[in-house]
């Protein structure tokens, strides 16, 4: 019985670490991908929720509401990720204080930052500027330097961005500069790097074009002062800076020298894997457009649809360029490609918008959730916590003892099952081989009566002979019928799924039996090349993506 114990006790802790190496793989895998495929990513953090107990409130489900609500901002689906962010700062109020990552603070900066952000792209200004404020004040009670000034570099920088917008230069200026004189007294030389390429950008983009010019100089002179390595961020804030005068001389109709910068600005982060260098890359063939070089504009935007680093956003950005650029040369031919590839992305964008969060099983209503975690904060208890795992304990006592008791009983009747299995699945194999076997005997003595009656056939019963060839499809019910007792419930939840035509009903029903497509032609009694496009027809119909393959699918079914 001790042992027994100590094995159940084992049993526990092996659950619990690879369910936490699961869940630590999912979250890590939702940051993976957010920038570049946030419909991957967002598919990620749905499966965590799956996994999810929204009986229990910790410091995981808030997190992981908060990167999925980061995904959503990324997806430009702003609605969504409010939604996100109102239920992770709810989670966050009612953990207790030692759960919290900020033990003191009541809310957490990070999410009132991004959650700023959002009311921002709403349009909701003043909103966003009371929001980022507030962030402000919970930042400066972080005990952890360099986190702060971040945290508070970025909400300045953010206020600056609305009062730009607001068309209140000096408000955005003050903000502008008090992050900027942050980072200076921190030292960290990507931080003053960043802060020149907002300052550069908004000097351009206000008509203080001296300013602008200053601030583009003492980024390069920091730039050339620098000591860089292979991680540093630097080059990646000095292309920005060079970029953002770049944009001002594309936008006044200096094409060339435009070209040139965002050249330069390319060859410093070539080599890094940032989205930065596709907003660059496509910057570049917007100017050979404008000069209408557009085989150099082509190649620009091939060469970033080519690239791993790449979100959906700027996806369709490109192609939207390279078929104005097609159109140009009247590549028509090359249109229809890139018209389809277009609406397959914008359609993928259009999903990322349209993702529903009820869809999932396992949802459940969290303000519901919270009202019934209000009036039972026993939950929180350490008592009710050392009850449910002696439960969990002795109910894992039990299970062992059961199976030492029942073990080889056990092991009898999976050996009987497998047993009964394979021969179930022999006994399959064999009527799917005499199916395809009566199947093609049929049709073949079908075709040699006929050839023989041909040959006597007079004009006086040619009607006959034609309805006894009609007849014919007789055969075709005999295989339907042979076909559904080898396959039983195929077609029925293949039609739930899918309207089909009968004569895509038999391609599926051959495509299940693996025949090839030869075979296809030779039983259906037609060209290869009509079975091909009738292949091609039911892929389109099915709705299936291009790299997901048609016999795999109905295989599956």
């Amino acid at each position: 019985m001790k042992n027994s114990l100590l094995f159940s006790v084992f049993f526990l802790i092996i659950i619990q670490s690879t369910y936490a190496q699961e869940w630590s793989s999912l979250l890590d895998s939702i940051d993976k991908y957010k920038e570049f495929d946030p419909q991957k990513s967002l598919k990620f953090g749905f499966q965590a929720l799956e996994q999810t107990n929204f009986d229990e409130i910790s410091y995981n489900l808030y997190d992981l509401n908060f990167k999925i609500a980061s995904v959503f901002y990324l997806a430009k689906n702003y609605e969504k990720s409010f939604q996100f962010l109102t239920t992770s700062l709810s989670i966050y109020e009612l953990l207790p204080i030692k759960e919290r990552r900020y033990k003191f603070i009541k809310k957490p900066p990070w999410l009132l930052a991004l959650l700023g952000n959002v009311y921002y792209r709403l349009g909701r200004y003043e909103r966003a500027k009371k929001i980022y404020n507030e962030a402000i004040i919970n930042f400066n009670l972080i005990e952890e330097k360099e986190e702060k000034n971040y945290g508070l570099n970025t909400s300045d920088d953010s206020l600056g961005n609305i009062y730009l917008d607001q068309n209140d230069s000096d408000e955005a200026e003050k903000y502008y500069k008090r992050s900027l004189e942050r980072r200076i007294n921190f030292g960290k030389v990507s931080d003053i790097m960043f802060s020149y390429s907002l300052l550069t950008k908004f000097y351009f983009k206000i008509n203080k074009i001296e300013l602008g010019l200053k601030y583009l100089k003492l980024a390069e002179e920091l730039f050339e002062n620098s000591k860089t390595n292979s991680k540093s961020e630097t080059p990646i804030f000095y292309s920005k800076t060079i970029s953002a005068y770049a944009s001002y001389l594309k936008t006044n109709g200096e094409i060339l020298k435009a070209l040139d910068l965002f050249k330069k600005a390319k060859n410093l982060i070539k080599y890094y894997p940032d989205l930065h260098l596709q907003d660059v890359n496509f910057s570049i063939s917007e100017c050979f457009y404008e000069l209408k070089k557009y085989n150099q504009t082509n190649e620009i935007i091939l060469e970033n649809l080519n690239s791993e680093f790449f979100n959906i956003n700027n996806t369709i950005s490109n192609y939207q360029l390279l078929l104005k650029s097609y159109s140009a040369q009247k590549r028509f031919k090359d249109l229809l490609l890139i018209n389809d590839s277009l609406n397959y992305y914008s359609s993928k964008q259009k999903k990322i918008n349209s993702i529903s969060f009820g869809d999932l099983e396992t949802q459940l209503i969290i303000s519901e959730k919270q009202k019934e975690l209000n009036l039972n904060k026993i939950k929180y208890n350490k008592y009710q916590y050392f009850f449910i795992i002696f439960i969990l304990s002795f109910i894992a006592v039990v299970i062992i003892l059961l199976y030492n008791f029942n073990y080889q009983k056990e092991k009898n009747i999976r050996l009987d099952l497998e047993k009964k299995q394979i021969m179930n699945e022999l006994d399959s194999k064999n009527r799917e081989l005499v199916s395809k076997a009566n199947f093609i005997v049929q049709r073949n003595e079908f075709l040699v009566n006929l050839n023989s009656k041909i040959n006597k056939i007079s004009s006086d019963n040619i009607k006959k002979e034609i309805k006894s060839a009609i007849n014919a499809e007789k055969s075709y019910e005999e295989f339907d019928k042979i076909f559904t007792q080898v396959y039983p419930g195929f077609y029925e939840n293949l039609k739930s799924k899918h309207d089909l035509s009968q004569t895509y009903l038999r391609l599926v029903a051959y495509i299940k039996m693996n025949e090839n497509n030869n075979e296809i032609a030779t039983l259906s009694g037609v060209s290869l090349r009509t079975v091909e496009t009738q292949r091609y027809r039911l892929s389109k119909i099915l709705n299936l993506k291009d790299d997901q393959d048609l016999n795999s699918y109905i295989m599956n079914i």
